[in-house]
């Protein structure tokens, strides 16, 4: 059996590549950012704003679904995007938490090199 590439390594990286990928494009920092400011907005209203064509601000709106920081909530004919503030706050602890790991590990390495 063959697997994805992505399933080849740890889980915890693939969810925080997933996170990291998120913010991988202006169009979906914008579109955070207008989240935040506004609580919620229809999907027109998002694509309104952001100088892409539809279908393109669509893929941007999944991709931010698919990482977990926003949610889509059909309303008739629209859909309703908010930011998932639970789950962008639990993947800030857990970058958080990775950042200060490498970062320790650097340093403890660097140590036992200038200290050689």
């Amino acid at each position: 059996m063959t697997y994805a590439k992505r399933e080849n390594f740890p889980k915890r990286f693939q969810e925080l590549s997933s996170f990291a990928r998120a913010f991988s494009h202006p169009a979906r920092l914008t579109i955070l950012d207008m989240l935040a400011r506004s609580g919620e907005m229809i999907s027109g209203e998002i694509c309104d704003r952001i100088p892409l064509s539809r279908e393109t601000v669509s893929h941007h709106l999944q991709e931010l679904v698919k990482a977990g920081m926003i949610t889509g909530e059909a309303e008739g004919k629209h859909v309703l995007y908010r930011l998932d503030t639970a789950h962008i706050l639990a993947m800030e602890e857990v970058f958080h938490h990775y950042l200060l790991e490498i970062t320790a590990r650097a340093l403890s390495q660097a140590g036992e090199i200038d200290g050689a």
